[in-house]
């Protein structure tokens, strides 16, 4: 009886009879938890209206989201404007050059002061005057160190306008303490003709060989400040190009055109020393000046027809 039981057709029949049962079992178990599912589950609504719902959805989900991540930024009233950022070598020539006008102007009073009080001859009027030179000499230095240190700034339009505004105040500086009746434009025009002769007319002022002196030295009292020179102007026109201003192109052209009216203010008192010659020189547009004014143009947004 026993071998009956446990013969292998038996044995098959009752593995197959489990197998039935656990599989009857684990069918039922998956319906029931699908009817729980079903229980929980709305019932589902028309296709449109089913958009609406999904859209709005997502709108507010994202509407959450953005509260969440996002701060909301309020526009301040009393901020202060945005100070240039500058160089600390470029601030500190700055600084230097705000010194060298002060001691400019405090050698001048005193000078002025002596010479009411005594006469001419005096030595220590001489020494003043000499003092006035030195200081006027290293108020043109400190132009020149600011004007290198702020156009040498890259993709800053402040810097590059801050030092725009020391070569024109220096150049007007020039000029007035000489008594020249010449005005420095910022948007001057320079003219073909006009510059063609003016440049031919320096040249042959140039060309002169004769030179003015007194008591066998040179008299470099008459225009105590020097006028800018051409390693300065090549500094703002580098600026001009790099930057991405809009009209660099007439910027440049503008300030050729002063640098010729500067130039033929120092040459119009004829007979020049050597050191004023030198000035004219330096004040006459070379040909790299020139092909940084065309580079300029190239590189502007601005339509000028």
């Amino acid at each position: 009886m026993i071998r009956r039981l446990f013969s292998p057709s038996s044995t098959r029949v009752l593995t197959q009879a489990v197998r039935q049962r656990s599989e009857l079992h684990a069918s039922n178990r998956l319906v029931g938890s699908l009817h729980m599912v079903r229980s929980h589950i709305p019932p589902i609504a028309p296709i449109g209206q089913r958009c609406m719902l999904s859209s709005e959805a997502l709108l507010k989900s994202s509407i959450q989201t953005t509260e969440e991540r996002i701060p909301v930024r309020r526009s301040n009233t009393n901020k202060t404007p945005k100070t240039p950022t500058l160089d600390p070598r470029a601030e500190a020539k700055i600084t230097a050059l705000t010194a060298a006008k002060e001691k400019l102007e405090l050698s001048k009073s005193k000078y002025q002061t002596r010479l009411q009080n005594t006469s001419p001859d005096d030595e220590y009027l001489s020494q003043l005057h000499k003092k006035v030179l030195e200081s006027s000499r290293e108020l043109a230095t400190a132009y020149s160190q600011s004007i290198k240190y702020c156009s040498r700034i890259m993709n800053n339009p402040e810097a590059t306008g801050i030092a725009e505004g020391f070569m024109y105040e220096w150049m007007q500086k020039f000029l007035e303490q000489n008594d020249r009746d010449v005005e420095i434009i910022e948007n001057a025009i320079m003219k073909k003709k006009w510059a063609i002769r003016t440049i031919n007319d320096l040249a042959g002022i140039l060309k002169d060989t004769s030179s003015r002196d007194v008591d066998g030295r040179e008299d470099t009292s008459l225009m105590p400040i020097p006028p800018p020179a051409t390693k300065d102007y090549l500094n703002i026109l580098r600026a001009y190009s790099a930057s991405k201003a809009r009209k660099k192109g007439e910027q440049a052209e503008a300030l050729l055109a002063n640098m010729l009216k500067l130039a033929r203010a120092v040459a119009s008192d004829g007979c020049l020393s050597s050191e004023h010659k030198m000035w004219v020189k330096e004040n006459i547009p070379t040909s790299k000046m020139f092909a940084l004014t065309v580079k300029c143009y190239a590189g502007s947004t601005r339509e000028l027809y």
